[in-house]
């Protein structure tokens, strides 16, 4: 080989690659990074802070109880509650002054005290927004005849003839009175009767009916306002899901354009059901999957150009940044990028310190800012999503590290341990499991990046009119798209798929409490080879908070 290279003349700098061994090198080379990299996963000490989960928990309760009852009727309890505990505690804790049991109790004061001073602001908020008058004009028109106006903020198809409408309405007119309203309001409305886009400004006439914190406008006849141009970004949206129609079938399109920006408007209604059977509807919406995968993604290109460690963390918020620039700015899409963010920053760091503080403030910022919120399935989910992110995704990650690459450990851990959290949510929903989700994510998530930066490439350059690499974009990304639209039909359609269960509280808890001991199962595994392969303990020193290690003798 050697007088074969010297023949040719091979450059000194070529000839490495050219060598038998040059393999073997490479293959040891990726075993070391990858080894170097389980090592720091598995180094990182789990630390959970619970302190303000107590403090979000019982906000999310008091914000639920006043969107459905109004303000002063949850709130006139837990002031009453309050100034009685109060009361308890400061005659005990002058009784008991200079003990130790007073020591145990002054935190437990301080976090009653900070309870009771955002339930305090919430409620001030609330009647200061003008939310809690919205909620009740609501109230006092159930039945009642409304004229609404207001903007089309979301369009969902039901059916082939259905769809539902979200409308942020503005105004509300009933019983010769004229009324503000921030609120959303859901109209079912004939798709062959109307063409209506998201954007567009409507005058709706119908029948209230409330359903809990949600309003519906029944009968409802709409009348869009004359005159109206579209955003410019939604403008842009409809035009490039008609060229990508023109290149592609419809479930291939709203695939791309979906896991891209949640643009599935193309997607027919049978491969809408595939994909809910099969636990994989999240793809085509706007998801904390979406924003974890591109916060991961400029946090790797962090580490590719070698920036220091500690800007890493600001190239992943730069690119989600970025992102959210082709987004539209709702309570959902705001929800998944707060949310998205803080998963993806504990699956990277590979620990929950801090991360479960930075969970609850942000359930306390989104409650605060939108408060309808409280009452939104798909916050419960996104709550609950970040949540296995943080506690079991880097647990997850660790173990199969020792058998796949550290990125695709990080995709599959994020999708099985998401699905695994948000079942017990799922089936007190609606009554149905998709039993074949975990293994369906898990596929489905290496097609799932490539389909959404191959959807982000085909947009970025069709928006800037260099319409050859848009069809190289859809053509690249058409491939995993089919794939991921293999695997939603196949196990949509495996057997005994989905499980129906009857919702009872039993059911639920028996699927919290499975759920509990799976993760529980995954610590423990994760906890043991933390400890063979480290030889490590956790030990508590007395009289202190710190979590220190020591060698085992």
């Amino acid at each position: 080989m050697s007088r074969i290279m010297s023949f040719l003349h091979i450059p000194p700098k070529l000839k490495p690659y050219l060598t038998r061994n040059f393999a073997r090198t490479e293959w040891m080379r990726y075993r070391r990074d990858h080894n170097r990299e389980w090592f720091r996963a598995v180094s990182a000490i789990i630390h959970l802070d619970i302190r303000l989960i107590v403090s979000a928990v019982v906000l999310w309760i008091f914000t639920l109880a006043a969107m459905y009852h109004g303000t002063f009727q949850p709130y006139k309890y837990c002031v009453l509650v309050a100034i009685s505990l109060l009361g308890i505690i400061t005659i005990t804790l002058n009784t008991l002054y200079g003990r130790k049991i007073a020591h145990i109790l002054c935190p437990i004061l301080g976090q009653f005290m900070f309870i009771m001073l955002l339930v305090t602001l919430q409620a001030v908020l609330l009647m200061l927004t003008g939310t809690d008058s919205s909620r009740t004009t609501l109230r006092d028109a159930e039945g009642a005849s409304l004229r609404i106006t207001g903007v089309i903020r979301e369009i969902r198809p039901l059916d082939s003839h259905t769809n539902m409408i979200i409308l942020s309405t503005e105004t509300a007119q009933y019983r010769n009175l004229r009324a503000p309203i921030h609120e959303d309001i859901r109209i079912y409305n004939n798709t062959r009767k109307q063409q209506l886009n998201p954007g567009t400004r409507v005058n709706a006439l119908g029948t209230l009916e409330n359903k809990g914190t949600t309003a519906f406008l029944k009968g409802a006849s709409i009348f869009p306002q004359p005159n109206q141009n579209l955003e410019h970004t939604r403008a842009l949206n409809t035009r490039m899901r008609d060229y990508a129609r023109r290149h592609l079938d419809a479930e291939t399109t709203a695939l791309l354009l979906g896991t891209a920006y949640g643009d599935d408007s193309a997607m027919p209604n049978t491969s809408k059901e595939n994909y809910k059977l099969s636990g994989l509807s999240h793809l085509t919406a706007v998801s904390g999957a979406n924003i974890a995968i591109i916060f991961m993604a400029g946090y790797r290109f962090g580490i590719l150009v070698r920036v220091p460690r500690r800007l890493m963390i600001g190239m992943g918020i730069t690119a989600v940044v970025l992102y959210s620039t082709i987004l539209t700015f709702e309570g959902s899409v705001i929800r998944s990028i707060l949310m998205g963010s803080l998963g993806a920053l504990a699956m990277l760091r590979g620990t929950g310190r801090n991360t479960l503080s930075a969970l609850a403030t942000t359930i306390v910022f989104c409650l605060v800012a939108a408060p309808k919120l409280a009452g939104d399935l798909g916050f419960v989910l996104s709550t609950v999503a970040t949540a296995s992110l943080i506690a079991l995704g880097p647990s997850l990650t660790r173990l199969l590290m020792r058998v796949l690459p550290h990125t695709l450990a990080e995709l599959i851990a994020a999708s099985a341990s998401a699905s695994l959290w948000c079942t017990p949510v799922i089936l007190g929903i609606s009554g149905k499991i998709p039993l074949y989700t975990i293994p369906a994510n898990m596929l489905a998530a290496p097609l799932t990046a490539i389909t959404m930066f191959a959807g982000l490439a085909a947009f970025l350059s069709y928006s800037i009119n260099f319409t050859a690499i848009t069809d190289i974009a859809l053509i690249l990304g058409r491939i995993p798209a089919q794939g991921i639209e293999y695997i939603a039909k196949y196990f949509a359609q495996a057997p005994a798929n989905p499980l129906d269960v009857d919702v009872t509280l039993a059911s639920v808890a028996f699927a919290g409490v499975t759920v509990f001991a799976g993760s529980l199962l995954i610590w423990l595994w994760d906890y043991r080879i933390y400890k063979r392969e480290l030889h490590l303990d956790y030990v508590r020193m007395p009289g202190t908070r710190h979590v220190t290690s020591t060698h085992r003798q």
